[in-house]
């Protein structure tokens, strides 16, 4: 995981300014076995988010993933 910053402008994107990892200190599977629950204890409103993933299911296939986000209030 890793979080950054954004510069706002008038034009269209911006570059990831103090781009910085996410500490996880802990991951734990819930008993449906379909939601993974992270503990993040630095997690902070934040204008650009990556949370990354590759897991095996119970039978062996891969499961990798991404996912972009912006956290806004904790």
């Amino acid at each position: 995981m890793k979080v950054w910053d954004l510069k706002r402008s008038a034009a269209y994107g911006s570059k990831h300014y103090n781009e910085r990892p996410l500490r996880v200190a802990g991951a734990r599977l819930e008993d449906s076995g379909r939601t993974v629950l992270l503990d993040l204890p630095d997690l902070q409103p934040t204008l650009g988010m990556e949370i990354t993933w590759q897991l095996k299911s119970v039978d062996g296939t891969a499961i990798e993933g991404r996912i972009h986000n912006t956290i806004h209030e904790q």
